[in-house]
């Protein structure tokens, strides 16, 4: 069944009466002991998150989902319950009373309901900001770098640079658009950040490669920076302290692509790859094959928990001999809750039983159609069985 996290034990018994077609669970020590949790127990299920109507209780949500994903390698197998649309009161769990506008739909619909927003906003948060107010605000960081105000921090591309702050000042709940004054005011703390998660980003990369890995000539190495800096990018806009391996190698394929025909290495080289790179992660495109990816990735794991039908998990598929088989066991009526377990196991053991028990049918249709005679002596005696019951 689905995975329905809660915080405390009280709401865990609570929400397994409230949700009785998910496993209810929760985990020890509170909001500040997510942490500790070993969460890849909970690879490649299907989970929701309910908080607590409080601070500690959505951070702690987004914590564990965080660390779930990467457990997962993608994105899209963990929702988050969206408590502040539901309107509920102030640090409401799923212990309290169901609020009576939210009665009638239920905890099991609202879990449903969210779950489909979710699949739908995985990477809405990597959408540019355009609004012309932020582009001035945003270029005020040129201007106080040429009155040496501020510091100029090292980076290739403009664009990814400043997109990054805005993320961060976004993180801060500091209005770009309408108080620019507040963003200038805290650019350096802003600025500061930004080099905190760039050194971040590398020491943990370093951590991660072995020395085979090193980049060994300048192309490598303005790849490793591509994907550094567009990482730190999606990791400020989504607020995340790290990124899937599935978004990972979408950012490092498009490095490879962007710098593929470069054969001179100048700044202005750099520049010019490392902007057209910031221009296709940054389009509708590039984020709608994200989501399709990790959509695709989630989509047969999910299907283990919902498909109440073979019919379902054999959805967009080519395979006609599959259709076909399904056809034919239905013809006789057969019990299919063996071939859905197998399904559920695997989409290639479900295939595999699908066609066994197609094989059976004919096998023993053939044999049935052997003895012919004898069946229609034994008709003739009284026997009241058919050729479909003869046949299973």
């Amino acid at each position: 069944m689905p995975v329905v996290i809660v915080e405390g034990e009280k709401t865990a018994d609570a929400a397994s009466k409230l949700l009785p077609n998910h496993t209810v669970i929760s985990w020890m020590g509170g909001a500040q002991g997510v942490n500790n949790v070993d969460w890849s127990v909970l690879k490649d299920r299907m989970v929701s998150i309910w908080p607590d109507n409080d601070n500690p209780g959505k951070e702690a949500a987004h914590n564990i989902s965080d660390q779930i994903d990467q457990h997962n390698g993608f994105s899209g197998l963990v929702s988050i319950v969206d408590i502040e649309s539901l309107n509920l009161p102030e640090k409401w769990d799923l212990a309290d009373k169901l609020p009576s506008h939210l009665a009638e739909q239920g905890a099991e619909g609202l879990i449903e309901q969210n779950s489909l927003a979710m699949e739908k906003a995985i990477t809405a948060n990597l959408a540019v900001q355009s609004n012309e107010n932020i582009k001035q605000a945003l270029s005020s960081i040129d201007i106080l770098e040429a009155q040496g105000r501020i510091d100029k921090d090292e980076y290739i591309c403009r664009e990814t640079y400043h997109a990054t702050i805005a993320a961060i000042a976004a993180n801060k709940n500091i209005d770009l658009e309408n108080n620019p004054k507040e963003f200038v005011d805290n650019i350096r703390d802003l600025q500061n950040e930004y080099s905190d998660l760039q050194k971040a980003y590398n020491v943990s990369l370093a951590e991660s490669s072995n020395n085979e890995d090193q980049p060994q000539d300048a192309k490598e190495e303005l790849e490793r920076q591509l994907v550094a800096n567009t990482s730190v990018l999606h990791m400020s806009q989504l607020n995340k302290q790290s990124l899937t391996k599935l978004h990972t190698e979408h950012i490092q394929e498009a490095a490879k692509e962007a710098s593929s025909d470069m054969q001179r290495f100048s700044d202005s080289d750099k520049e010019h790859v490392a902007s057209n790179m910031y221009t296709q992660v940054s389009s509708k495109e590039w984020r709608d094959e994200l989501e399709k990816d990790q959509q695709n990735n989630a989509a047969g794991i999910k299907l283990k928990f919902t498909a109440k039908t073979i019919d379902e998990f054999l959805v967009g598929s080519g395979n006609k001999d599959a259709h076909t088989q399904l056809e034919h066991i239905r013809k006789y009526g057969m019990d299919e809750s063996t071939i859905m377990q197998e399904f559920k196991e695997t989409h290639a053991s479900g295939i595999q039983a699908l066609a066994s028990t197609s094989e059976s049918l004919s096998t023993a249709a053939a044999t049935m159609e052997e003895n012919r005679n004898l069946i229609n002596e034994s008709r003739q005696w009284g026997d009241q069985t058919n050729d479909i019951d003869v046949t299973k």
